[in-house]
């Protein structure tokens, strides 16, 4: 079983406590035993995908319990025969955890890149600039961000879509705090939360999981599409969406000189972290 999850004095403090999965999953590399079952699953020298869908697999049988052979058939079988038959089920978990995650992990720096990209064609613009930046630049970037967004349509699956847009428009963060903010009241951990979101009707198991399906309704919603095709296919639904990611983008940036160059010092920082991550998930390394 999982140990060590704390009630908080309000489920405001960290919206982290609640977003935990992630957490769960890398924290198994802090383990010496569980290092040791990430390795026996996938080897020392891997890349950052294989050694995370190892640790995935640890996860979901350590710790949540999940079973591919029946439980009635090995109960009376031998310890030795149980050590086989756990591997073997590792094993199978561990198979059918990448054919689900395939590219995702480099998905996910793909579309970090992306996003770290326009932030510094912003910044690098606003820094040129005296005063305010002309129509015709502003309209630069609406067809700039509409090149972005439909790459990310042809080329990405929905769920990265969803993802996407959330982080551009600032949506992201207001669904996770809705939810965080909808059980602070009740003073409750994570579990809790998810389990009261089962009850009023969410069929989603896991916070992370609600959390996606309100932003792509928040994202229908607002600008007023039913379909990513139609997001797509119909000019006023994409202005829309770029329009707010537009207004987003350009009030997230600082006012003084000074700090904007922090901010592009940051960003600079930020895609030598990325990088890294790059570099680990195209190469095999011995951790």
């Amino acid at each position: 079983m999982i140990l060590g999850i704390r009630r908080r004095e309000t489920a405001e403090e960290s919206s982290d406590v609640f977003f935990r999965t992630t957490k769960l999953i890398t924290s198994h590399f802090r383990r010496d035993s569980d290092k040791q079952m990430i390795y026996d699953l996938c080897g020392r020298k891997n890349t950052l995908s294989n050694l995370l869908i190892a640790s995935s697999s640890v996860h979901a049988y350590h710790y949540l319990g999940i079973r591919t052979i029946d439980t009635v058939e090995t109960e009376e079988v031998s310890v030795g025969n149980i050590k086989i038959i756990e591997k073997m089920e590792k094993n199978e978990i561990y198979k059918e955890i990448s054919s689900l995650i395939k590219n995702s992990i480099q998905y996910e720096i793909n579309l970090l890149k992306n996003g770290t990209g326009i932030l510094e064609r912003i910044i690098d613009k606003i820094m040129d600039v005296s005063g305010e930046i002309s129509n015709s630049e502003i309209e630069k970037f609406r067809k700039y961000l509409e090149d972005q967004i439909l790459t990310v349509l042809h080329e990405y699956p929905t769920v990265y879509m969803i993802d996407y847009a959330g982080d551009l428009t600032g949506y992201t963060n207001e669904v996770r705090s809705e939810i965080i903010n909808k059980s602070s009241k009740l003073k409750i951990i994570s579990k809790e939360i998810e389990k009261a979101l089962l009850e009023e009707g969410n069929e989603n198991k896991t916070i992370e999981l609600s959390l996606l399906k309100n932003l792509k309704r928040k994202i229908m919603e607002d600008f007023e599409f039913e379909s990513f095709k139609e997001l797509e296919m119909e000019a006023i639904p994409m202005r829309m969406l770029i329009t707010k990611i537009l207004y987003y983008l350009f009030n997230l940036f600082p006012t003084s000189k000074r700090a904007l160059k922090s901010f592009q010092d940051a960003l600079k920082f930020k895609n030598q972290i990325i990088s890294k991550f790059e570099e680990a998930n195209n190469n095999k390394t011995d951790y």
